[in-house]
């Protein structure tokens, strides 16, 4: 049964090809239907273009965080949708976002804050369901290959606060300087 399956597929797939192939040989035959093809297909590779660059725009999605009172841990998990390519962009749009931290953050509480690129594995809306994904450690255990940026500050450190950024899973981590203006009271 499934070898009929298989066959039946490839069948579709051969007649498919067979049909762009006699519609590309058809519009290259007249020189008037081969420019607008070709001027569609401009158009089309054009307002891609002008889409990825302009109109997608990067969004930060805080997913729940997992705070520990006792120990004065606080952990958050940020998916970042569209994040720059550029690392010193994705480093200064992280920092200015990252600017309110004084006010969750106490002087004496050790505080990471993790961004995570959005892909089909973390995606902006995440939820915690399995064992051996969740947010119990200081980052989701099965998405450590998504993890772009890494914000810290330690414990009884007054602004002593660390920032590093990598472009994906095999490059290197880069540090940022990072300065954080809290106004003590």
């Amino acid at each position: 049964m499934e070898i009929i399956l298989i066959l039946f597929l490839l069948l579709i797939l051969m007649m498919f090809l067979y049909l762009i192939f006699r519609l590309i040989k058809w519009v290259f035959n007249n020189k008037t239907r081969r420019i607008w093809a070709l001027s569609l297909l401009g158009a089309f590779i054009l307002a891609t273009i002008i889409n990825n660059v302009f109109l997608k725009k990067m969004e930060f999605f805080p997913l729940e965080s997992e705070t520990s009172f006792d120990n004065g841990n606080i952990y958050q998990h940020i998916v970042i949708a569209n994040p720059p390519k550029n690392l010193d962009s994705l480093a200064s749009i992280v920092i200015r976002y990252s600017s309110n931290l004084c006010e969750i953050v106490e002087k004496e509480n050790y505080l990471r804050v993790l961004y995570y690129k959005e892909t089909w594995d973390t995606p902006r809306d995440f939820k915690s369901t399995d064992d051996d994904c969740n947010f119990g450690s200081e980052s989701i255990d099965c998405h450590m290959d998504d993890i772009i940026c890494v914000l810290e500050k330690g414990s009884k450190q007054k602004n002593r606060w660390k920032f590093k950024v990598r472009k994906n899973r095999g490059s290197e981590w880069i540090n940022y300087p990072f300065e954080v203006k809290c106004i003590d009271e």
